[in-house]
């Protein structure tokens, strides 16, 4: 078995700052705001082309390397595809190759690459190829919104530049002979295993401890479990930490990808959520359009598996969907939108209750002008039947009143 190929590919979300009614290709709202970024985004000359994907989304094409996928719920991912990963063969044994320590040199490769990414190193050439254009394509996806409901992770301040995190696929091409079973190839195995579990890898990017990190994780035996599924020609692994395709067959990357961008913008729009609504103080009303924002997408997501697809195709998006602890960040949402709604509801009530109160004041007084008349009659005409009954009346509705305004107060 040889490595013919290696690439890497992040995935990076960023939140656009509101999200379209419905979630439809139809909708109108999102078509103009496709329409106005489109228009933008060519005449800045930024982008080669777009093209509407099958789930309603739009593809946008800014060089060889690099797209940008925006859903009609608000969220962007960019998908950079770097084949070049030669820049870095310094880390790596000149005379063994990529492939000798194949967990090490990967993930030296992702974590450099991500820290350019979060940190925006300037003087980096990998700032310079890809991150130049896409923080530009930021702002004009942000300009194009008149009005944001998420202010707070819809700009370059929020967390990392405006990024939270970045999810990376590692893809090795192999060449005919493999037998797409790691059975015949356990030292490949291993190294998928460690990079799935790379907890023996957190000093990486320390090249003075590259040695003793090597030696390290050629004792290991005990790597950790991953989601494995088998296709034909192909295997694709996932945990927590990234997806790695091990393939002879081009086509399944693209299937990958867009099932991969699906769920990671989700989970990230579910992420920013969770944040502008910790930060931002918002409407009982406001607070409803989140939760039907959050009930209408995890339909969504949940009719990305439909009765015709093929049952590879489901495993494939039941791993992505469980590796990503989808389902967690789901509830976590639900549960704090609802206290904070609950939260809601008892300030208006007690606001209802203060209200009551000014209101039931009120009629005291009224009932006490009321009783003045009678009173003064009274005096000066001394007492008569038609008085008695009148004050009496009064009274009582007085009493009535303050009996229930007080029991009321003390609830």
């Amino acid at each position: 078995m040889n490595l013919v190929n290696y690439d890497i590919i992040h995935l990076i979300p960023f939140d656009i700052g509101a999200s379209f009614e419905k979630f439809q290709t139809e909708n109108s709202s999102f078509n103009k705001y496709v329409e106005s970024l489109t228009k933008m985004l060519t005449e800045q000359q930024m982008i080669i082309s777009s093209s509407l994907k099958k789930d309603g989304s739009i593809l946008y094409k800014l060089t060889s390397d690099i797209e940008c996928l925006i859903y009609n719920y608000g969220v962007g991912v960019f998908i950079i595809r770097d084949n070049n990963v030669d820049e870095y063969k310094y880390c790596w044994d000149s005379n063994e190759g990529f492939s000798k320590d194949l967990a090490f040199n990967y993930y030296y490769i992702r974590k450099r690459q991500q820290s350019n990414i979060l940190k925006d190193c300037s003087d980096d050439m990998f700032n310079l190829k890809y991150l130049r254009r896409i923080r530009k394509f930021m702002r004009v996806a942000w300009e194009q919104i008149k009005l944001k409901t998420r202010n707070y992770s819809s700009n370059s301040e929020y967390k990392k530049l405006g990024f939270s995190y970045v999810l990376t696929i590692y893809l090795l091409r192999l060449d005919s002979r493999w037998s797409n079973n790691f059975e015949d190839t356990p030292s490949l195995q291993k190294q998928v295993k460690l990079l799935m579990n790379p907890y023996s890898l957190y000093d990486v990017l320390d090249l003075t401890k590259s040695e003793g990190i090597k030696r390290k994780i050629s004792n290991i035996n005990e790597v950790g479990e991953l989601e494995e599924i088998k296709l034909d020609g192909s295997i694709i692994c996932s945990s927590w930490s990234g997806v790695i395709i091990l393939t002879k067959n081009e086509d399944i990357i693209d299937k990958v990808l867009s099932i991969q961008s699906k769920i990671q913008s989700v989970w990230f729009l579910f992420d920013c959520l969770m944040d502008n609504i910790k930060n931002k103080s918002y409407t009982r009303m406001e607070l409803e359009e989140h939760r039907s924002l959050i009930q209408l997408i995890n339909v969504d997501i949940k009719n990305i598996v439909s009765a015709n697809m093929h049952t590879s195709d489901i495993k494939i998006i039941e791993s992505f969907i469980k590796t990503s602890n989808f389902n967690v960040i789901s509830e976590k949402l639900e549960t704090l939108l609802n206290t904070i709604i609950n939260i809601e509801e008892v300030k208006i009530d007690k606001k209802k209750t203060k209200y009551a109160l000014i209101t039931e004041m009120l009629l005291v007084f009224i009932t006490l002008i009321n009783i003045y008349e009678p009173l003064k009659d009274i005096v000066e005409n001394g007492i008569t039947e038609k008085g008695i009954i009148v004050l009496v009346t009064l009274f009582i509705i007085l009493i009535t009143i303050i009996f229930f305004t007080i029991r009321k107060g003390n609830k």
